[in-house]
């Protein structure tokens, strides 16, 4: 038993190591700039579309929206909708209940705002999908009957129950929102498009 509690560390050791690895790999191939060397380019000559371009500095958010489910502001959010099941299997012993969850959809939103080192603002752009650490704002899961309704609250969201929910019985829907915070520093890395870092 300790030598297969001491194997699971170990390959959880493994596995943060090399999602360590692949990000700082990933954030090697983009040279760092200023911030105010990326928005007027080095020696005021602008850099070239669709550069890789890392910069750090501190959040100026004039233009943060709300995050749907918990109204908090934020830069970028994620909220995921799940479906709890279950459905009667047979089996050589007789018949049991078996349970599962499956992923319904998940919505993404984000700002374009700035970052600023003291050289000057650049630009960010996190209307697509955003890699980062994101605070868990909202989770929220809604226990169905024997009827599904058409419509499900989560904290300010409403969500419309999707048609087709497959041959398994739905016994919950749950929703967990995800938000990057509209304050404090934040390193940055991507693709500079349209004198915005993407």
């Amino acid at each position: 038993m300790l030598g297969l509690l001491l194997l699971l560390l170990g390959l959880l050791t493994l596995g943060f190591g090399l999602a360590s690895f692949f990000a700082m790999k990933r954030m090697s191939v983009a040279p760092f700039w200023g911030t105010g060397e990326i928005a007027r380019g080095p020696g005021d000559a602008p850099l070239p579309a669709d550069t890789p371009v890392a910069t750090e500095g501190r959040i100026l958010a004039d233009n943060a929206i709300r995050a749907p489910c918990s109204g908090q502001t934020c830069l970028y959010y994620e909220v995921t909708l799940d479906r709890e099941w279950e459905r009667p299997v047979v089996t050589g012993s007789g018949a049991k209940k078996e349970t599962g969850s499956t992923r319904v959809t998940t919505s993404r939103g984000g700002a374009i705002f700035q970052l600023d080192d003291g050289s000057g603002p650049v630009n960010i752009d996190a209307r697509d999908e955003v890699q980062a650490d994101l605070a868990r704002s909202h989770e929220e899961r809604f226990v169905i009957g024997q009827t599904v309704p058409g419509e499900i609250q989560f904290g300010q969201m409403r969500v419309q129950t999707p048609a087709d929910l497959g041959p398994e019985r739905t016994t919950a829907f749950t929703a967990t929102e995800r938000i990057l915070l509209a304050q404090g520093v934040l390193y940055a890395c991507g693709r500079l498009v349209n004198g915005a870092i993407g």
